[in-house]
């Protein structure tokens, strides 16, 4: 149905117009070579000594190449530590160049070109991780012929630091293309992806407050603002936590987020794996508390990064299993949603900290400019469920609004029923609607079906509809249709072995609190105790009572 497809259409647009807005501004950016000059010789020295006159003629200098990032052969220490790059590069004319950019620096910076000191970035503003460092060289300063560029590099703990990108003198127009492109990629962009999970978290917030709390939605809530705080500590220069938390919270979110996808997953097909869930979800969760336990990043007992990968290793073979056991109970296209826009995050998020561990040490960022594939996920999802219900409901309504006055009313209603009627004196036209009403709902309980639907199809306003279907069945609307299919759990946990909460979702209920909550008052105990009292009774089956016999 066109209808059904135009969600995934805006999905994928949006998708396609946040990499072309990209791609263009990288392409306007792009730095011509001959405007450029790279630094390809370098040494490193392992000296804690703050003085760039005292290091400048020590001993001990080795070969390094740059980009590279390495740790700290100090003891560790829960601190910033340092060490000293140098590099050389040959210049025919000084005078072309304009700045220095550095790219992506772990942690801190401080940076002299001949013995001038011309840009910095120190500990008290480390928290914005992957800020760019480009800085202008004042004039006088680069000479024809050898110049030296010294950087005193910070370090955090046990990490991985040192410089991620080429180190290049620029000219005027290159060095502020540059440090647009960088300002773009590793700060506005950023933000911007930050700024869309605030509005996916105020959107899921509204929806809470006006869908009575589905565990979908809430589901939903607890990963964005678990990504958001992820966000916070990747790229906020206002971050209050220590580098400790940081990097804990980091490998925490790598065990903690997959067991709310998880369940995303399950809840949105209302399929579950409880064999499943009762083993990977409580390890997750044990993972998790271990990694947050020991926050000292510097311990030889810190497992934060073994915790990390494991969750992963684990989490990677769960999900696809879970994917392609949906995909055979319930084949459809909006799997292929959650393997495009849900795996592709996920799998650069193994590669990020593949590469972090164990190939180039680079700190994971790539990831993050996959993740607005996650919101455009769950909008597509939302925007479609809904589009497709709505167009549902309207056909029920509109059926309904058709039938009514268009065949015989239905055998009138017993007991409370009965007495309704006479105290409100119903006309018989409203008794034929009101008949084709439960006609209808008898048939259609398992929809999402509202009283001002109900009321339109009639004719009436919601209020009046309201009290002349009380007055009719002696019951409210919703409580009429929570009865319906409340029977229908009932024979259905007599009958099947199906899961209580597939059988709750089966029948039209949200969630499975609400489901209990209704049975218990309906039938004076939880789901759980009637299917324990009927199956009790040896071979019974629905058929062996009559409807007055079950409770």
């Amino acid at each position: 149905m066109r209808s059904e497809r135009y969600p995934v259409a805006m999905g994928g647009a949006l998708l396609s117009a946040f990499l072309a807005a990209t791609f263009i501004l990288v392409a306007g950016c792009r730095v011509d070579d001959d405007s450029e000059r790279a630094i390809i010789r370098w040494q490193v020295l392992f000296s804690q000594e703050p003085s760039l006159g005292t290091v400048y003629g020590e001993k001990g200098w080795q070969d390094v190449s740059i980009p590279s990032l390495f740790t700290l052969p100090y003891p560790p220490e829960r601190a910033i530590r340092h060490l000293w790059l140098r590099g050389e590069v040959t210049l025919a004319d000084p005078g072309d160049y304009y700045g220095i950019s550095l790219g992506r620096v772990y942690y801190t910076d401080s940076v002299y070109v001949n013995r001038r000191l011309v840009g910095g970035r120190h500990t008290t503003i480390i928290q914005d991780l992957h800020a760019p460092r480009n800085y202008e060289i004042p004039p006088g300063v680069l000479v024809p012929g050898k110049n030296i560029i010294h950087v005193r590099l910070g370090i955090y703990g046990r990490e991985y630091g040192g410089i991620a990108d080429r180190v290049r003198l620029l000219s005027h127009d290159s060095f502020i293309r540059t440090s647009i492109l960088m300002e773009f990629l590793y700060r506005q962009l950023t933000v911007g992806i930050m700024i869309l999970f605030l509005g996916q978290i105020a959107f899921l917030v509204l929806q809470l407050l006006w869908r009575n709390r589905e565990a979908i939605t809430i589901i939903a809530l607890v990963i964005f603002l678990i990504w958001i705080s992820y966000l916070m500590a990747l790229f906020s220069p206002y971050y209050p936590f220590s580098p400790d938390f940081r990097i804990t919270l980091l490998w925490g979110s790598a065990c903690f987020v997959p067991i709310f996808f998880f369940l995303f997953i399950q809840y949105y097909y209302r399929i579950f794996l409880t064999a499943i869930n009762m083993i990977y979800i409580p390890v997750l969760v044990v993972f998790t508390i271990l990694c947050l336990i020991n926050q000292d990043t510097t311990s030889p007992y810190y497992l934060g990064r073994e915790l990390g990968v494991a969750g992963l290793v684990l989490s990677v073979p769960v999900h696809l299993y879970a994917l392609y056991y949906i995909s055979k109970r319930r084949p459809g296209k909006t799997i292929i949603y959650f393997i495009v826009l849900g795996l592709l995050p996920a799998c650069v998020i193994v590669w990020d900290i593949v590469n972090y561990l164990y190939i180039r040490h680079f700190p994971p960022l790539y990831h993050i400019y996959t993740l607005p594939g996650i919101v455009i996920l769950f909008m597509t999802l939302r925007i479609k469920d809904a589009m497709k219900k709505e167009i549902r409901l309207e056909v029920l309504y509109e059926s309904l609004k058709n039938a009514i006055g268009d065949s015989p009313p239905s055998p009138e209603p017993e007991g409370a029923a009965a007495s309704g009627r006479r105290e409100k004196d119903l006309t018989p036209a409203m008794e034929e609607k009101l008949g084709k009403v439960l006609d209808f709902l008898n048939t259609n309980y398992l929809s999402d079906i509202s009283r001002e639907g109900l009321a339109r199809a009639m004719e009436l306003s919601p209020d009046h509809m309201s009290r002349k279907f009380k007055a009719y069945t002696g019951y409210r609307i919703s409580d009429y249709i929570n009865k319906l299919r409340i029977e229908d759990a009932a024979r259905q946990l007599i009958t099947t072995d199906c899961k209580i909460i597939e059988i709750a979702f089966s029948v039209g209920f949200e969630s499975l609190v609400t489901f209990n909550r209704a049975f218990l008052k309906t039938r004076d105990m939880t789901p759980s105790d009637y299917r324990k009292l009927r199956k009790n009774r040896e071979g019974a089956t629905v058929a062996d009572y009559d409807q007055d016999d079950l409770p």
